[in-house]
């Protein structure tokens, strides 16, 4: 079984149904995209940056890791 993460929540492919699924209810990542984040419980913003972060100057992605640290990252403009 192939597993990760999605906003700190573990998912898992389902080979039968070919799409990725929550490990806790069996939903579709796809059909439930924005589900608050496990560690601060906050949903995405409507651009899908991590509530908790905000918009932080001169970054063009980042990650508060949803509980997992070493998930955790920045990536600033070059």
């Amino acid at each position: 079984m192939c597993k990760s993460k999605h906003r700190g929540h573990i998912i898992y492919f389902d080979d039968q149904m070919q799409e990725w699924l929550y490990f806790d209810n069996r939903y579709s990542v796809k059909a439930f995209p924005d589900r608050p984040c496990v560690r601060c419980g906050k949903p995405p913003t409507s651009n899908g940056h991590d509530s908790c972060l905000g918009k932080l100057p001169d970054v063009v992605h980042a990650c508060c890791g949803h509980g997992f640290a070493i998930d955790a990252y920045t990536k600033t403009k070059p």
